[in-house]
């Protein structure tokens, strides 16, 4: 594989996808069995965007369940 040059890696990293700082820190508590839901929820409470994607991807996953093929 050829060597990159630098447009090249910043037009890959551009196109990598934002991750907000709350899914980092609801995945870094997920796997503690200390974490409460409570802990989980006001997260999600404080990050508007990341609830509305959850709450689209669950609802996708809901609604395609349902389909009959």
């Amino acid at each position: 594989m050829p060597l990159l040059n630098e447009a090249q890696i910043i037009n890959m990293a551009n196109k990598l996808p934002v991750v907000s700082a709350s899914a980092i820190q609801i995945l870094s508590l997920i796997d503690n069995p200390r974490t409460s839901r409570n802990q989980i929820v006001e997260i999600f409470k404080s990050d508007e965007s990341l609830f509305a994607e959850c709450f689209k991807q669950a609802n996708s996953a809901a609604v395609s369940s349902m389909r009959e093929y």
